[in-house]
């Protein structure tokens, strides 16, 4: 899962994944006021094309160059490039040059040290009142899923892991949605789990 891999596998003809917006993602933002976004591991930027579509300011954060550029050139047919700011960076060192009103961390599949760590700074980079949105491959789509993704265990993480590398519990009045959900896809069914946090303070 190399930055070399992604770089090789978004360089290769074509798209890698789908164009299309993430659910959770349209779940999660139609209800919000437009403002600023980050958007952590966005790959050929989809989900930064959809928030700028909607109004939204968004820096999507990559370390692959091909993958920034499919989003850039994604920005540019559907007349939004003006709202998008492409930075190429390394999510373990990357920190946000200002809070956020809304920041997206999807399918980042890694050993728990660094997803903990990249998890805090997403959770540092969410302003008052901000929402963080977090989305990974839930451990049980393997055997009750699809089974495709990350054959790897050890870097498939659910939706209580997230809340812990946060420091939130179910209890906590800024956690919307900590669960795990069932997405349709061309692909067939996923097992995603899912943690939408505003935060407070």
């Amino acid at each position: 899962m190399s930055q070399q891999m992604w770089e090789e596998r978004y360089s290769s003809p074509g798209r890698v994944w789908s164009g299309q917006v993430n659910p959770w993602l349209v779940e999660a933002a139609e209800p919000l006021p437009a403002g600023k976004a980050y958007d952590l591991g966005c790959g050929e930027g989809a989900d930064s094309v959809w928030l700028a579509q909607h109004g939204w300011q968004v820096e999507a954060v990559d370390f692959s160059p091909s993958a920034l550029r499919a989003g850039a050139r994604a920005a540019q047919e559907a007349g939004v490039s003006d709202l998008l700011t492409w930075t190429e960076a390394d999510l373990t060192r990357w920190e946000p040059m200002a809070p956020a009103d809304l920041v997206l961390l999807h399918f980042l599949h890694a050993p728990e040290a660094v997803v903990s760590g990249v998890l805090q700074t997403a959770w540092r980079a969410t302003g008052a009142g901000g929402t963080l949105l977090v989305i990974a491959h839930d451990p049980s789509n393997l055997t009750e899923g699809n089974g495709k993704g990350p054959q790897d265990q050890s870097v498939l993480y659910d939706s209580a892991s997230i809340l812990r590398a946060l420091e939130l519990t179910t209890q906590d009045p800024g956690v919307r949605v900590a669960e795990r959900r069932r997405r349709s896809s061309a692909a067939g069914d996923w097992l995603d789990a899912i943690v939408i946090a505003e935060k407070s303070s």
